[in-house]
């Protein structure tokens, strides 16, 4: 029924993060880096754990900043540390 995350190698744990578990951590300012743009962290984390081409990653992300009521339009903000947005996107990065 479970899997056994004792067991898992790198590899292993590579393909289990970010699809079947994530971490959420509790002060969104630790969460996402303030040097890369949101939208580069975000599509990151698509890239590495998911196949889907750069049109599907854009999509994907909108679907989640919406999914916790922000609009795309946050992506443009240059200083992310700041934002009132910043914990709703750092939960957006985790779905």
């Amino acid at each position: 029924m479970g899997r056994d995350v004792a067991t898992l190698n790198d590899r292993g744990w590579r393909a289990l993060r970010g699809n079947d578990i994530a971490m959420l951590l509790q002060d969104p300012r630790y969460a996402l880096n303030p040097v890369k743009s949101v939208l580069a962290q975000l599509d990151e984390a698509l890239t590495l754990h998911q196949r889907l081409n750069r049109k599907q990653r854009l999509e994907k992300i909108n679907e989640a900043l919406r999914a916790v009521a922000l609009e795309p339009t946050v992506l443009d903000a240059a200083d992310a540390g700041s934002q009132p947005w910043l914990f709703a996107s750092t939960i957006a990065a985790s779905t």
